[in-house]
């Protein structure tokens, strides 16, 4: 099917909703002008069949005419049409190809058609090609088609990548799938006794009539399932009592007492509405309209100006799991697509003016079957966000009206078909949705969904820690490990005193970042990061990790790097920070030293003058150490003015610059806090 809008979901929804580009009225009328009388009397007919939605009689009239001239090119794109209304996806390729054939240049919506279907069947660089040709002969990219291709070129270079993802879901065809269509799965509890209750057009529905538009054998009614203690469950059933019409009913959904339903009625509109349970006829009431849900809207009839009002389409109510909000979709006016998601609160018996659930989840296409949560997030599906199909599966993150961007549900939920009507049974674990995804039983099938365990795999991490010069083990080292959130949050795990070979060992677990920092006595600590990603192993993994320390020498000048101060001044400049806090880090991590920050000026100005000019530069690091909590007691601080450049003599200012440095020493590495230091 080319989407949700040419298959059941949206045929259902609304059937002249997004009616993707029918033949030109001017070609149409060309085409008929070639005809003969009998011809013409074949296509009326034909039309009428299309038009009234009964697409597979439509097909068959169309190939009628197509005996009488095989290049008629409204048959051969009206037959391709039906065919993709039917779900048949190779099919509708071939019909479009040669309507393009006979007549490349008389619709160019036909390149759109195709890229569909070929995204449909998850062919995304083949779609691609078709949009992008479709692109580059519309003359608008920014109306519905042009923006549409625009996202689907978008979507398929994101489903490429998504694809090579692993899932996390494994997902199962339920038994009780029929050939017909089955969807919109709800759960209905009762007196601790529960049932899944969902729409199907399979026969022996309420309004039996054939539904021509979709080749199925009934409009839909509401049946119900139970399930057993073994997971399986009991024959379906349709649901006792006046609930089920002629027309299509379905998506329903409960209150948390299981004593009433809400559901849709629709036919070529749809409306909301309740019923009430009886438990001792064990029978669902007559249905009445929720008021306060269903709204009206201004419509023009025709070129006189005549306006008359009409019911919004209205339908998938869905409540929250305290009963007190209804979500539902719905194209009334203020919205930002064609189908919107919208709220409504509970109100005593009343409902309250429905709200819109806002642009970061409503797009400018079509969102249908929301889904609350119980930790306030919303589920939906749509056509008009990244995604693998046409409908895919999305969680808006968040509280009531405060949903951050949608994310994609990812593989296996979503397929390059369309998937809608998500509900949980348990969060983040598993539940059910509908999909017409190849390989199901019917046009339309239920499935469940479970998380897939992730498998424990035994990691180890061992090293050596050394030393940095000689290579040599240093013995009984400290090893510690910490945790790396990524976050800037790092938190301490493990520590490990090592024998006279210096070695550590640890354990870790899968998908994480990790340090290891290495300690010594006379030493300074040193850190390696690592991860466990990626690791599908049933073995044990080792790193093999070392730990390279360096020595400490007393008194050796080590000089901080990008320490400058601009000319006779003694402010540290923007760029010093990164640099002092990689100071600030030594200390911390070896809190047994004491250093003495050095300063150095160039040779200009007396040699008094330069002496203080250093002393108030090392005074300003200093400063910026204890800012950042390190003891006073570990500090001290030297000005040593031009006695000793670096460079001489000073032929540019690069060499000035060199000169004003800063550097440090370490005095001692035998510290011993004094306790109540300030």
């Amino acid at each position: 099917m080319t989407s949700l809008m040419h298959s059941y979901l949206i045929r259902w929804i609304s059937a002249v909703m997004f009616v993707l580009c029918t033949v030109t009225a001017v070609h149409a009328q060309k085409d008929r002008d070639k005809l003969s009388r009998k011809d013409k009397t074949l296509e009326e007919q034909a039309n009428l069949l299309y038009e009234t939605l009964k697409y597979k009689l439509a097909e068959q009239a169309y190939r009628d005419l197509l005996q009488r001239n095989p290049e008629n090119f409204v048959a051969l794109y009206r037959i391709a049409r039906c065919n993709a209304f039917l779900g048949r996806n190779e099919e509708a390729i071939s019909w479009f190809k040669e309507a393009y054939r006979v007549e490349p240049n008389k619709n160019d919506t036909i390149l759109w058609h195709l890229g569909y279907l070929y995204k449909q069947q998850s062919n995304y660089d083949t779609a691609k090609y078709y949009y992008s040709r479709f692109l580059s002969v519309w003359p608008n990219r920014n109306d519905e088609y042009g923006l549409q291709a625009s996202r689907e070129i978008a979507s398929c270079d994101w489903a490429m990548k998504e694809l090579q993802k692993e899932p996390r879901f494994a997902i199962r065809n339920l038994k009780f799938n029929s050939s017909s269509i089955d969807m919109w799965p709800s759960i209905w509890v009762y007196n601790r006794d529960s049932s899944m209750v969902f729409t199907s057009h399979r026969a022996g529905s309420t309004g039996s009539k054939e539904y021509q538009g979709l080749d199925v054998d009934a409009y839909s009614d509401l049946w119900v399932v139970k399930r057993t203690p073994k997971g399986t469950f009991t024959e379906p059933l349709q649901l006792p009592g006046a609930v089920n019409s002629k027309m299509n009913d379905g998506t329903s959904c409960f209150t948390p007492d299981g004593k009433k339903m809400y559901f849709s009625i629709c036919d070529l509109s749809c409306s909301i509405y309740e019923s009430v349970y009886n438990p001792e006829t064990r029978e669902w009431g007559e249905p009445k309209l929720v008021a306060g849900i269903n709204g009206r809207r201004e419509t023009l009839e025709d070129g006189r100006g005549k306006v008359q009002a009409k019911t919004t389409y209205d339908k998938d109510p869905w409540l929250t799991p305290d009963g007190k909000i209804m979500f539902f979709t719905s194209d009334r006016e203020g919205g930002y697509g064609k189908l919107d998601i919208w709220y409504s609160l509970k109100d005593g018996e009343n409902w309250t003016t429905p709200i819109n659930a806002g642009s970061k989840v409503n797009s400018p296409f079509s969102e249908i079957k929301p889904m609350i949560g119980r930790d306030g997030n919303l589920y939906f599906s749509s056509n008009g966000l990244l995604g693998f199909g046409g409908y895919d599966i999305y969680k808006a993150p968040g509280t009531l009206g405060k949903w951050t961007n949608p994310l994609n549900m990812g593989t296996p939920i979503n397929s390059s078909a369309d998937d809608a009507g998500l509900i949980w049974i348990q969060e983040e674990i598993g539940g059910y949705f509908c999909s017409n995804r190849a390989g199901g039983v019917g046009q339309f099938d239920i499935y469940d969904f479970n998380m897939i365990p992730t498998p424990i795999y035994k990691v180890t991490v061992h090293g050596q820690i050394r030393d940095k010069a000689t290579q040599v083990a240093i013995p009984f080292a400290t090893a510690i490990l910490f945790e790396d959130d990524g976050k800037g949050n790092i938190t301490p795990l493990d520590t490990f005193r090592t024998d006279q070979n210096g070695v550590y060992n640890f354990t870790l677990a899968v998908s994480k970042s990790y340090i290891v920092m290495g300690n010594a006595k006379e030493y300074l600590a040193n850190e390696v990061a690592f991860n466990t990603y990626n690791i599908n192993r049933d073995t044990d993994l080792e790193y093999d990790i070392d730990v390279l320390l360096e020595r400490i020498e007393l008194d050796k000048p080590i000089v901080l790097q990008n320490i400058y101060y601009d000319f006779d001044k003694a402010d540290l400049r923007p760029e010093s920070v990164e640099e002092l806090d990689r100071l600030v880090k030594i200390m911390r991590d070896n809190p047994q030293i004491t250093i003495e920050i050095g300063s150095h000026t160039d040779s200009n100005g007396t040699e008094q003058y330069n002496i203080e000019l250093s002393q108030r530069r090392a005074k300003s690091v200093v400063d910026y150490l204890l800012a950042k909590t390190v003891a006073k007691d570990r500090l001290s601080y030297f000005g040593f003015g031009e006695s000793r450049l670096l460079v001489y003599p000073e032929m540019s200012d690069m060499d000035e610059q060199i000169n004003r440095r800063t550097e440090f020493r370490i005095k001692s590495f035998d510290y011993v806090p004094r306790m109540n230091m300030q």
